[in-house]
């Protein structure tokens, strides 16, 4: 299984746009592409940071996603109205490793963050990385 994050820096002084856009969005794409992707504020954390998270069985799923979503003009008009309300977006995606036997213990391995416009080079060169590993 794979947990991908977006980190959604609200622009100074538009964190309530900001939360009320990428809600709006977010409910969009869920129901437009079938996905299951929720929207988190971090208690304790920066409190300008929006995170938008989504689990995927394999990155084949993640990849299927995004092609739909950038496949969709309505949802790529959408989200360049982003701009507007956030400073900074940057992506991750881990792959969560569980323990034989037991389905509570987990571990995330590998964590790398990827600029967008790099988005599907780097996934095809970490699946590389990860099969030389394996």
């Amino acid at each position: 299984m794979y947990v991908s994050a977006r980190k959604i820096t609200a622009a100074n002084g538009r964190m309530e746009d900001a939360t009320a856009f990428a809600t709006m969005l977010t409910q969009r794409m869920n129901e437009k592409l079938g996905s299951e992707l929720g929207l988190a504020i971090e208690v304790g954390g920066d409190p300008n940071v929006l995170w938008l998270n989504g689990r995927w069985e394999s990155l084949g799923d993640f990849q299927k996603f995004n092609e739909a979503f950038y496949a969709d003009p309505q949802l790529v008009a959408a989200a360049a109205i982003t701009d507007s309300v956030a400073s900074v977006t940057s992506d991750q995606i881990n792959r969560i490793h569980r323990a034989p036997g037991d389905r509570n213990a987990f571990a995330v391995v590998s964590t790398r963050r990827i600029q967008m416009e790099n988005f599907v080079s780097a996934i095809a060169f970490m699946d590389e990385l990860a099969e030389l590993a394996t």
